[in-house]
């Protein structure tokens, strides 16, 4: 009986994880992709005019970007999270659906990159 009962959760587990998507595939995702694309123009349009990025995001308003796009409505990503490194910068979002999931964008790599759990 246990061992009935131990292939039937395995089952259960294994459908509703069938039903989940690859983090760089959801739709969370792909919104944050899109929403947080300006900011990475913005960025690298000051870096050619100031050979460096801009310590905050803030110095890249109004002149580079109108305002900084968020998004507060989970499961939707979060807001972008900047980092300047040194002559690069890292940018970060975050969204739930399915499991815990991050996504960040290395300048140095020119690409997102996103990774997660269940």
């Amino acid at each position: 009986m246990n061992n009935k009962i131990n292939f039937s959760v395995l089952v259960i587990w294994v459908l509703l994880l069938s039903g989940c998507c690859a983090p760089m595939k959801c739709s969370s995702a792909k919104i944050g992709f899109t929403l947080y694309e300006p900011i990475i123009l913005a960025l690298e349009k000051y870096k050619t005019d100031y050979k460096e990025y801009p310590d905050t995001l803030n110095n890249i308003v109004p002149n580079y970007l109108a305002k900084i796009p968020n998004s507060s409505n989970p499961p939707w990503p979060s807001d972008v999270e900047y980092n300047k490194e040194k002559e690069n910068f890292l940018l970060i979002f975050k969204y739930s659906g399915p499991g815990k999931n991050v996504c960040e964008y290395k300048s140095i790599e020119k690409r997102w990159v996103c990774f997660g759990y269940y």
